[in-house]
């Protein structure tokens, strides 16, 4: 059959969500039907056609979002330079072309990594409220929801909260030792 073990254990269901979602709305614009039988797809093969385009889309949606946040994290980390050199590197790296051709979820899970990146550097920077653990919460649930490889993103987080409190600390006692002076 189509179930594949491999797939099974390092796909998440938010791809398949996101791209169900992309199909449906493909579908409410007219561009596409979507038939649960499997007869209406042999004697009608062009909409399997607009359905791997309309998920090659998404993809192509997805690798751009992932694009412009690695120019948000050469920027926000480095200089804004670096920024367009990082996102021009993925934007022309053959492994990224060849992903970008599959509804494959790595794209997604990619931009879910790169938003916790950014917000963990916000944490770490003390720039942070709660909606940012909020939103770090929501990140790392749906990059692991769209990869389970991404479990270790929630990681990310600890460790910039760690390097906020070891910032804050080393402020305070510095500002201790200059009062007691």
């Amino acid at each position: 059959g189509d179930f594949n073990p491999d797939d099974a254990q390092c796909e998440g269901p938010l791809d398949t969500y996101a791209v169900s979602a992309g199909l449906f709305a493909a579908k409410s614009v007219g561009y596409l039907t979507l038939d649960p039988g499997g007869t209406f797809y042999k004697t009608h093969p062009y909409e399997m056609e607009k359905i791997f385009l309309t998920g090659r889309m998404l993809t192509l949606i997805f690798s751009l979002l992932e694009i412009y946040l690695v120019y948000r994290v050469g920027r926000d980390f480095f200089k804004p330079a670096v920024g367009i050199l990082a996102s021009a590197f993925l934007a022309v790296m053959p492994i990224e072309m060849i992903q970008g051709t599959y509804m494959r979820s790595h794209a997604l899970a990619n931009v879910f990594l790169l938003l916790s990146v950014l917000i963990a550097h916000r944490i770490a920077t003390g720039k942070a409220g709660m909606w940012l653990y909020v939103l770090a919460g929501v990140s790392t649930a749906a990059a692991f929801s769209t990869r389970i490889s991404m479990i270790f993103v929630g990681g990310i987080f600890i460790a910039a909260e760690i390097l906020r409190w070891k910032k804050e600390n080393t402020s305070r006692t510095l500002l201790l030792e200059d009062v007691s002076r």
